[in-house]
C-alpha cells in the first residue's frame, strides 16, 4: 500500500508493517493482513487508492 504521506512516519513504526525490497524506496509499505480488522484494511486502501489514482477517479470516488 502507498500510505498518505501525513500518516506514513506512524506507519513505519508500527509492527504490522515494512518496506517492501522493490517497492519501498518509491514509499510502498507492505502490509501484515492477519493483525488488521476489515475496518482499518479499508481505511488503508482508501488512502493508498487516493494518494496512487489520478485525481478524476478520486473525484468520482468522492462523488459516489
Amino acid at each position: 500500500m502507498r500510505p498518505d504521506p501525513d500518516d506514513e512516519p506512524a506507519l513505519r513504526q508500527d509492527r504490522r508493517f515494512w518496506v517492501p525490497s522493490y517497492l519501498g524506496p518509491s514509499g510502498w509499505l507492505g502490509i501484515d493482513l492477519a493483525d488488521l480488522d476489515d475496518t482499518e484494511l479499508g481505511e488503508l486502501i482508501d488512502a493508498s487508492f487516493r494518494v496512487t489514482a489520478p485525481a478524476r477517479l478520486v473525484r468520482e470516488l468522492d462523488a459516489r
